[in-house]
């Protein structure tokens, strides 16, 4: 099928492209991609709305979820009477939908097509955007749908309909991808945890001018934004070089600024840029407490669950809340932080600020493995979590020390008897650290009695472990990480969080 643009016009070298500088070859290919979307309404009870979408679907395999990628389109596209305009206006939805995307990345992509417009530069609102929510909520609850793994992203009024959506249900959203817009600065702070890559062209003063306000927010929280130019112009492999050396920098919240341009032009290049596309698709929501508890439970579960050692050391400080927030942000399930007492019976981090203040900032976010230094403290750490009615966002670290929290045990398969094995492994831990100082017939005989029954953990941040088993850099992490899980390991503590799960995921 071949549709024509609505003008055609030539770049300087005689290509021809379209309205957009595509070349007409890559429009399409863009088509045949918008194909395979199916039109759809959405009557939303809620709103009284009847929202139009456009909605790929992967191929669904039975018991697999998928994530879903919603794209929203510019103001110029709103109130078009075609359902597909928002696909074909540019590749903002369709890119996502490639065979070759797919291939790598099966997801669902979902693009509305919207009456109106949704914001306005005065940061007032339609009600369109809750009838969006409500289709969002309506197909993860009917589809293959990852919850965890819902991403949005939009250009013009669909960056700033995305923001709008992130303040509004911070809860939803994996991260975003915000391209050519800006949001009402009052209302960025709730923003400043999530995982946000912002693209916008200088020469595009609106969209530049209301990014920096926003950042000047989240510098005030705290936040690490990390910030670089990159010419509108370049080769893939520069590309691919841009992003990895912003990455390196670390933060939750990367903003490209092109080199002069203006508002289209922003658009115009940004999808075509794998390696943020590759970015958005790594992060995910946290998953509930409860939920890991279910699933550190489940022994038939190969999953490998990835926690960090101390928490997110890097710039922070070591078992503190802001390393136990950082490590969240890149997607570790769990974090292993060190607690003591404060000589009463409060339970303290090794940064002196209370446990009680860590779960009140991440609620619900990641399960804290507390290596407490003694009994009492153990005891503190159990009647904290009586007081607030569970136990499922605290596990006892190294030993159950006589409380009745769950627990990780420790087994050293170097001088454990097969007895005190079975002992352990009696005593009902949800997982167990075997420790050993290199490969013998001890550490598989430990494996062997330990695998059926519970989680095996392995900390690759303890220097010694299996001799060079560490992620000190001493040996290729990968390598490492590859024979831990062939071993068994399904817990992996880790000081490289986003290395190990860039790894696991492919």
């Amino acid at each position: 099928m071949w549709v024509t643009p609505a003008a055609t016009v030539y770049a300087t070298d005689g290509t021809a492209v379209d309205p957009a500088g595509v070349a007409l070859e890559a429009v399409s290919s863009r088509v045949l991609v918008a194909d395979d979307f199916t039109q759809h309404v959405f009557s939303d009870a809620a709103t009284g709305i009847n929202l139009r979408y456009n909605l790929f679907t992967p191929d669904v395999k039975p018991g697999e979820r998928y994530p879903l990628l919603m794209f929203i389109h510019d103001a110029s596209g709103a109130g078009k009477a075609d359902t597909r305009h928002t696909l074909l206006q540019g590749n903002g939805a369709t890119v996502w939908a490639t065979p070759e995307w797919q291939a790598e990345h099966p997801c669902y992509v979902l693009a509305p097509q919207f009456d109106a417009v949704t914001v306005g530069d005065g940061f007032d609102t339609t009600e369109d955007l809750n009838a969006c929510l409500n289709l969002l909520d309506s197909l993860i609850a009917n589809c293959a749908i990852d919850p965890y793994r819902v991403y949005t992203t939009g250009q013009s009024m669909g960056c700033m309909s995305s923001y709008e959506l992130m303040y509004r249900r911070p809860d939803l959203f994996a991260s975003a991808m915000l391209v050519a817009g800006q949001w009402n600065p009052a209302v960025m702070a709730s923003l400043s945890k999530m995982n946000l890559w912002l693209l916008s062209c200088k020469g595009d003063m609106r969209s530049s001018q209301g990014i920096e306000q926003a950042i000047e927010v989240w510098n005030a929280c705290g936040t690490r934004v990390v910030e670089q130019e990159w010419p509108l112009e370049a080769t893939p492999e520069e590309r691919a070089e841009q992003v990895a050396g912003m990455l390196r920098q670390g933060g939750n919240i990367h903003y490209t600024h092109f080199a002069g341009g203006s508002h289209n032009n922003t658009w115009r290049v940004t999808y075509y840029i794998d390696g943020v596309r590759e970015w958005l698709f790594q992060q995910h929501r946290p998953y509930p407490a409860d939920s890991l508890v279910s699933l550190l439970r489940d022994t038939s579960s190969h999953s490998v669950l990835v926690a960090a050692y101390h928490g997110d050391a890097h710039g922070a400080e070591p078992s503190s809340i802001k390393a136990i927030e950082k490590a969240m942000m890149k997607g570790a399930a769990l974090a292993l932080v060190d607690v003591t007492s404060d000589g009463g019976s409060t339970p303290v981090l090794a940064s002196g600020e209370s446990l009680g203040a860590a779960l009140d900032s991440i609620p619900s976010g990641i399960l804290l493995l507390v290596n407490p230094d003694c009994d009492a403290t153990a005891k503190a750490v159990e009647a904290l979590a009586a007081e607030r009615g569970s136990t499922s966002q605290m596990l006892l670290y190294g030993s159950r020390r006589g409380t009745q929290l769950d627990y990780v045990a420790r087994i050293n398969a170097d001088t454990a008897e097969a007895e005190e094995v079975a002992a352990t492994l009696a005593d009902g831990p949800v997982a167990v650290e075997i420790s050993f100082a290199g490969s013998s017939t001890a550490l598989a005989d430990a494996i062997a009695m330990v695998k059926p029954s519970t989680r095996i953990c392995f900390n690759t941040a303890e220097a010694g472990l299996a001799g060079s088993h560490a992620d000190d850099g001493s040996r290729n992490p990968q390598s490492t990480w590859g024979e831990l899980v062939d071993m068994g390991g399904t817990i992996l503590i880790t000081g490289q969080i986003k290395p190990l799960l860039n790894w696991l995921r492919q």
